[in-house]
């Protein structure tokens, strides 16, 4: 009678597994065409956003060529406010 427990407690634990290595199989075959959208769509933001942010580094280029005494100030204002934050997390 043991024997006969474990043995079907083998077969049982076998077809779960084939049943669920099926399962796994039908839910890739699912989301592979939702998640090769998903990363078209990344790709083609990716590439949208890499050329605005390309648009505006050019001109804060030429802003800053043009004038740089803004980027200066600004640069020292972040600096010491840096120092001010780094400075209080010691005491």
């Amino acid at each position: 009678m043991s024997r006969d427990f474990s043995r079907t407690v083998i077969e049982n634990a076998a077809e779960a597994g084939g049943r669920a290595t099926d399962m796994i199989r039908e839910a890739r075959h699912r989301a592979e065409p939702a998640l090769n959208q998903v990363m078209d769509y990344a790709r083609h933001e990716g590439d949208m956003l890499a050329d605005m942010v390309g648009t505006q580094m050019a001109r804060a280029g030429r802003a800053v060529r043009a004038d740089p005494v803004p980027a200066i100030v600004g640069a020292v204002g972040v600096a010491l406010l840096v120092s001010l934050l780094l400075g209080r997390r010691r005491r």
